[in-house]
């Protein structure tokens, strides 16, 4: 996908899409309908309605995004976000003041979520996105 076209695209997804999107590029790992559900959950997001995210909504949601191609399919009914949406999600979190939250509650997991192995790249980008977003965030006003 062309960048310019990406980031359109993106921009015109509604809140609940970028906010799987972003789940997905914080993780750096497959995750099936459920773990999105729990990770979800966890970090207290809500639709300007106040509803949370429930798994049977999440479904429609990830079948979307995968007929779009930000999502890409994973082993059985897992998916994994487009690496060439990644960065633009994982930038978006920052600017919509989720990067804090959703990194937490991804390198924590969510109850219920089996991380067999540690991911020191994806742990390694978020401690380097963190220190970052906190410096935008305290720098003055221009």
């Amino acid at each position: 996908m062309p960048a310019d076209n990406l980031c359109a695209r993106y921009a015109r997804l509604d809140a609940k899409s970028r906010h799987i999107l972003q789940l997905c590029a914080l993780s750096d790992e497959t995750l099936n309908r459920r773990d999105l559900a729990a990770l979800s959950r966890k970090s207290g997001w809500t639709d300007t309605h106040g509803k949370r995210l429930a798994k049977t909504g999440i479904g429609p949601i990830v079948t979307k995004l995968l007929g779009q191609r930000f999502l890409v399919q994973g082993s059985y009914s897992s998916v994994r976000v487009n690496p060439g949406v990644q960065d633009l999600a994982v930038q978006d979190s920052i600017r919509g003041d989720w990067f804090q939250t959703l990194s937490e509650v991804v390198v924590k997991g969510a109850s219920g979520i089996y991380y067999p192995r540690d991911r020191p790249a994806r742990d390694l980008r978020i401690a380097v996105l963190s220190r970052r977003s906190r410096h935008l965030s305290s720098a003055p006003a221009r």
